[in-house]
């Protein structure tokens, strides 16, 4: 079952954990990097795993209730407030149902996730995505200025960044490792919950 990051999140945190224990000495780095939902996940990530040395996510969303709203009003063609203030109950409802059948609470979000975390974080965002609207990139820049940097590319539709500005994504996600080769805190190789 897609627990829209709730659960996939811990695996991320289960994989570095695994990487740093068999494969890579304490003092190398890890990177993250994703597209669309698996953007989404390794932002959300964020919450349990502060071991990565940076992070690049292309075409994210900060929040599944979010996503949902923007989804009514492209299919409804409706305002965005509109799809809201008539999806909230849905949404509402359906959250209520998968916590009481299967204890998932979908709450949980990329939002809460960057905001409180310091891994550095270069988010990418197509101006032209039809599938997740770049404000959703816009709103998880805004929440964590000091370690998130946002660019939004030209004519990119749905996770094409590289595809439209190849070279420019290139140097922008090279670069952006290369500029956190260190870790700025000590690595914690013990799992958390272990």
């Amino acid at each position: 079952m897609v627990t829209y990051g709730l659960k996939e999140a811990d695996d991320i945190h289960r994989w570095v954990s695994w990487i740093y224990t068999h494969d890579l000495a304490p003092s190398q780095c890890i990177y993250g990097f994703g597209e669309s939902y698996g953007a989404a996940l390794i932002v959300q990530s964020l919450a349990v795993e502060s071991r990565f040395c940076a992070v690049v996510a292309e075409s994210p969303y900060a929040t599944q209730r979010e996503v949902a709203y923007q989804k009514i009003s492209r299919r409804f063609h409706c305002p965005p407030w509109l799809a809201r203030t008539a999806g909230w109950p849905v949404m509402a409802f359906g959250e209520i149902y998968l916590r009481k059948r299967y204890g998932i609470d979908l709450r949980f979000s990329p939002l809460a996730a960057i905001t409180h975390s310091s891994v550095p974080t270069l988010l990418i965002h197509g101006q032209e995505d039809t599938r997740i609207d770049p404000y959703q990139s816009i709103i998880l820049a805004k929440a964590a200025p000091d370690h998130v940097q946002l660019w939004l590319v030209p004519n990119a539709t749905h996770t094409a960044a590289w595809s439209t500005a190849r070279q420019d994504f290139e140097d922008r996600v090279l670069g952006w490792f290369a500029a956190h080769p260190k870790m700025n805190r000590d690595i914690d190789l013990k799992f958390r919950g272990d």
